[in-house]
């Protein structure tokens, strides 16, 4: 229809989408409709440059290269890529010892999810993704990726912390039963005393992390 009438599709090489409409044989107009990153999610890919390698493996055509060159190395975008081929992408990632996160929104990612060390599918309210996966985020929170991997990281030390007090309660009722001070009274104090404590450190801590973690 375009060559016919002799036009122009300029737009087309934006980025983004354009509907040429016409009636009757007759050339009306278009509608461009240009792609949009959720709110939040240029900041958040910012951010997770400074820390990770970042790949993007997209099903569409390279229309958007442009645009994500401002947050992907060159050589790490990859468009026109089918289901089999992210699924490749992410064993060849495997196979370099190297334990890939993949973030996917449509069934055409269901097996990249799978073959990931770590797949999180996106759910929206609007198209319920919900595929074999190890977390799921909603899009609505998609932009907190990055502080939820901060929180992670600093969560680990709360275990280990946890463990500690553990041993050291441990360490002192085996110091008062080798004494021989150890009453059934003590015991009774000592043995509900080391859970409550542990149990108050962890969720006070887990909320302090949060809150320094961007995610109160």
């Amino acid at each position: 229809f375009l060559a016919v009438h002799k036009i122009a599709a300029e737009n087309d090489i934006q980025t983004g989408s354009t509907v040429h409409i016409g009636l009757n044989g007759k050339y009306i107009g278009s509608i461009h409709v240009k792609r949009q990153l959720r709110s939040g999610i240029a900041n958040m890919l910012e951010k997770l440059k400074q820390s990770y390698s970042l790949y993007l493996l997209s099903g569409d055509t390279d229309r958007e290269r442009k645009e994500f060159e401002n947050f992907f190395d060159v050589d790490k975008l990859h468009f026109s890529q089918s289901p089999f081929d992210k699924e490749d992408f992410v064993k060849n990632l495997n196979a370099t010892k190297s334990r890939p996160v993949f973030i996917g929104d449509g069934l055409n990612d269901s097996s990249a999810i799978t073959a990931s060390a770590v797949g999180i599918a996106v759910s929206d309210e609007h198209a319920q993704f919900s595929p074999s996966c190890d977390a799921m985020i909603s899009a609505q929170n998609l932009h907190f990726f990055h502080d939820y991997l901060t929180y992670i990281h600093r969560s680990k030390w709360i275990v280990y912390a946890s463990f500690t007090l553990a041993i050291l309660y441990n360490i002192t009722g085996l110091t008062f039963a080798f004494n021989g001070q150890l009453t059934p009274l003590l015991s009774a104090i000592l043995m509900p005393l080391s859970s409550v404590t542990i149990i108050v450190f962890s969720v006070s801590a887990t909320s302090l992390i949060a809150k320094f973690s961007g995610l109160k």
